[in-house]
């Protein structure tokens, strides 16, 4: 059943969200706690012994190890990489891992030479870039938005998870963040700290890690102007994802095989009802990429279903005298009648909850003048409609469907609460 689909769907992505910050705080804490903690031990001949990168290499290990993992399992995942693409992606990422720590270690570097005051200077220059372009810019601003990206796809870029990230298709407020990280990334990161080290190199003197982190600087940057430009929304491999939008109207596949198939590329499942609501229009009630809600034809799950945007196609727009969008009702017997799907209250609507549908139930006046001006059957064919008279429509089929008949023929529901709706039009 689709509720449960969606309650797994969402406790997977709660997991991946923790996991993602648990791997991000642990990267942070690494880059600048080890540098800090060795600083005692670092001179800027040798620069730190081998040991002291042992904890750093670790995470690293278990972070690209959670990548692999996550793109193997993840059934969110949209993309399909060929073995090339995901190399090319995924090796170079582990120098953007690297470089956070490496210009750490720089600057722990760079001040442990206390003889040249070239040195102290330059490490406090270094430091104040780092502070603003990685600290304040990456890891704190850049962080906050990339935790609200509901894709996780740029916290992923924060971890350098390049390959995984890449498998995940951005909608527009996750593009402008995927274009945020990768340019702070640039201008307050790689760029200032490559100058300041090779400054470093040139008048204090080479230190075969401050070269590494130079190089590694510089590669970062070339990475990240990269993926900031050619990064498209569409996750790489996948299917090009349709443009919908909420409040579109939209018809579903006529073959139910078509559509039960589909289910296999989304986290929700097939319901055998879904079968009597191929080949006929719904509104658009909720995008999410290549997912698509549609009103439940038994204003289940909070009154939407979810179906792939694979197996749907825009259908001729249809307004009625008032300018709102309509569309068939999605329940099997009121499948004839156009609904709005409006809140326009009990009083505009008497009868109903108050809602013109998008299930069933009466519609508004502008609806109704809509029907009778359509002359179109629920088979798409020439007919004339003949709008019940008012005293009438209590007993129609649809109206049977709505709640304040149900409360009229059975006394004991008049005590209860009228059920609000459950979807916004």
């Amino acid at each position: 059943d689709q509720r449960r689909q969606q309650q797994k769907h969402e406790a997977w992505m709660r997991k991946r969200l923790f996991l993602l910050s648990g791997l991000f705080v642990s990267y942070v804490g690494a880059s600048v706690g080890i540098p800090i903690l060795r600083a005692g031990d670092v001179s800027c001949k040798g620069g730190f012994f081998w040991e002291d990168h042992v904890p750093f290499f670790g995470l690293f290990c278990i972070t690209k190890i959670a990548e692999l993992a996550m793109y193997a399992f993840d059934p969110t995942i949209q993309g399909d990489l060929s073995f090339l693409d995901f190399m090319l992606k995924f090796l170079p990422s582990f120098l953007g891992y690297l470089d956070g720590y490496t210009d750490a270690t720089a600057i722990t570097i760079a001040h442990s030479r206390d003889d040249s005051p070239i040195a102290q200077k330059l490490s406090i220059w270094m430091f104040g870039t780092y502070l603003a372009g990685v600290v304040v810019g990456q890891w704190i601003v850049v962080s906050h938005l990339a935790m609200k990206d509901e894709t996780h796809a740029c916290l992923m870029k924060l971890i350098h998870m390049d390959a995984l990230a890449s498998g995940i298709s951005l909608p527009d407020g996750s593009q402008r963040t995927w274009f945020i990280v990768n340019m702070v990334r640039t201008f307050g990161e790689d760029i200032p700290q490559a100058f300041q080290q090779t400054l470093f190199l040139i008048y204090v003197k080479q230190n075969y890690f401050m070269i590494a982190s130079v190089a590694v600087s510089v590669a970062s940057s070339v990475k990240a102007l990269h993926d900031a430009v050619n990064r498209g929304a569409i996750a790489v491999g996948a299917k090009v994802m349709k443009a919908f939008t909420i409040g579109d109207c939209v018809r579903m596949s006529e073959d139910p095989q078509e559509v039960r198939d589909s289910f296999n590329e989304i986290a929700y499942s097939w319901d055998d009802v879904m079968a009597d609501m191929c080949g006929k229009e719904y509104k658009v009630l909720k995008v999410a990429g290549n997912i698509v809600g549609l009103p439940s034809p038994d204003g289940s799950q909070g009154g939407v279903w979810y179906f792939s945007a694979f197996v749907l196609a825009k259908a001729e727009t249809r307004n009625n005298d008032q300018g709102a969008p309509v569309a068939r009702g999605s329940d099997r017997s009121c499948s004839q009648l156009f609904y709005c799907g409006r809140n326009l209250g009990t009083a505009a609507i008497p009868g109903s909850d108050g809602r013109c549908g998008p299930s069933n139930g009466p519609q508004c006046s502008s609806c109704k003048r809509y029907q009778a001006k359509s002359n179109v059957n629920d088979e798409g064919s020439p007919a004339q409609f003949t709008q019940a008279p008012a005293d009438s429509l209590s007993e129609s089929v649809c109206e049977e469907n709505s709640e304040d008949y149900r409360r009229e023929r059975d006394p004991s529901r008049a005590a209860q609460p009228r059920r609000a709706p459950s979807v916004d039009a």
